[in-house]
């Protein structure tokens, strides 16, 4: 794996769990406070409502391996099966 640093797109990240509502991520280890932090930041400065849970693995190469939960405020989430319950679910 390459120790060069990668440019991470906070708004694309928050953008693809609008779409899918959950997302896999690997990040260096020393990173994942900053991450977490940024992620938050960069989902409140595009007003998505809904909160944000992780769950972090340790790789074994020393990274971690994260997933991300956004969770929609109950009143979109119930929009969104009453719409997937109309399409027959």
């Amino acid at each position: 794996m390459s120790k060069n640093p990668v440019l991470v797109e906070y708004k694309a990240i928050i953008k693809r769990l609008e779409q899918d509502l959950a997302l896999e991520v690997t990040i260096p280890a020393a990173t994942l406070t900053d991450f977490k932090r940024q992620l938050s930041q960069a989902k409140f400065r595009m007003n998505v409502e809904g909160r944000l849970s992780y769950s972090e693995v340790a790789d074994s190469e020393g990274n971690w391996v994260v997933s991300i939960v956004l969770h929609p405020k109950s009143s979109k989430a119930a929009a969104i099966l009453s719409m997937n319950a109309k399409g027959g679910f």
